[in-house]
């Protein structure tokens, strides 16, 4: 008898969550047609058959979550852009998966914006009491990993259960779910190293890597090996959301010519575009690999933060404090660190080979 291949195993192949695979399978509008289609020749490669029995069972099995309501929760968005959801591939994902967490264990999600100009603190505080909103999840905290001096008093914090997304933050010291940065760093180094690369680069947008207090690059440098050739890291002068300076093209050139790296590791996609426009092909001359993936980046190498998996830890951490009765501001902090998935793709190649 044939062994029955798992969707646990197609998403370890196609480097994806198992989340990811099922929708894919039921040709979900959530993933992109490309990407769909990707997953579907995996899988049917791998000789992955559906289960008619299993397929009835969880169909009316979502059907009956849809009916079984516990509370609501508020996602909060702490950013000064209204739609930056629309704009930050990471930030949607992020999002979805605390929806489809949340309505997977019966909890409606109410959305908010921290900027509002229609809601005072207070105003906004006084909305969720009467609501009966029984946690908050903040997301994405941009400056300074803190958002103590929107509420000074408190007003949402210390009476709401609540979590933090993407930062592990400071000020006030909340649970959190986020990226374990230092190690997609660390793992982004060690597998362009395992594929034959000797001099790797490493390009960050230096207000992100202050950000997460330099652990994308710290990690990626633990991953040298002693006594192998080292390249400094090239910080881009860039802000959240804002312009790309053309004095980073520059940087970028000198950068190239000066330490000659066999290899990149990088954030953005533009980053790939210049490098090709100043005449070096990718793989042939250069490898270049992703420390986020993303839709721009579809089909080339790369670090998949599965982004999901950090709202879905989310909703388990405040369902736990809501279960516990934890209604202010912990007495010590506690994180959730989610793993990357290493992804192989077009912009690099073996060299072992």
């Amino acid at each position: 008898m044939s062994k029955t291949v798992s969707m646990s195993e197609i998403a370890k192949a196609a480097g994806v969550a198992k989340s990811t695979v099922s929708m894919a399978l039921r040709n979900h509008p959530r993933i992109s047609k490309t990407e769909r289609k990707r997953i579907q020749t995996i899988a049917q490669t791998m000789g992955y058959q559906t289960n008619p029995l299993v397929s009835r069972l969880m169909y009316e099995l979502r059907n009956s979550r849809k009916e079984h309501y516990v509370a609501t929760l508020a996602l909060i968005n702490c950013t000064t852009e209204l739609h930056v959801r629309n704009r930050l591939y990471s930030v949607d994902t992020t999002c979805l998966g605390v929806e489809a967490r949340a309505s997977q264990l019966g909890y409606a999600i109410d959305t908010f914006w921290l900027y509002d100009p229609a809601f005072s603190i207070n105003r906004l505080s006084n909305i969720l009491h009467a609501r009966n909103i029984q946690g908050l999840i903040f997301y994405p905290i941009v400056q300074e990993n803190t958002i103590s001096e929107l509420d000074p008093e408190g007003l949402l914090w210390n009476h709401f259960p609540s979590v933090v997304i993407g930062v592990r933050p400071r000020q006030p010291s909340l649970t959190f779910a986020v990226n374990d940065h230092y190690a997609t760093g660390f793992q982004l180094g060690n597998k362009l190293r395992q594929l034959g690369y000797k001099r790797i680069g490493f390009i960050i947008d230096r207000w992100l890597d202050e950000k997460l207090e330099r652990r994308f690059a710290t990690g990626f440098h633990a991953s040298h090996t002693p006594g192998s050739s080292t390249v400094p890291t090239l910080y881009m002068k860039r802000q959240f959301g804002g312009p790309t300076p053309e004095e980073n093209h520059r940087a970028l050139q000198k950068w190239l010519d000066h330490y000659k790296p066999d290899a990149c590791a990088c954030l953005n996609r533009y980053v790939y575009d210049w490098i090709v426009e100043m005449g070096i092909r990718v793989p042939e001359d250069m490898g270049v690999a992703f420390i986020d993936l993303g839709p721009e980046t579809e089909g080339m190498a790369g670090m998949n933060q599965r982004h999901n998996t950090e709202g879905m830890a989310a909703v388990d951490a405040l369902i736990s404090q809501i279960l516990r009765r934890e209604n202010s501001v912990p007495s010590f902090q506690q994180g959730i660190t989610l793993e990357s998935v290493w992804q192989m793709g077009r912009t690099v190649r073996d060299l072992r080979s």
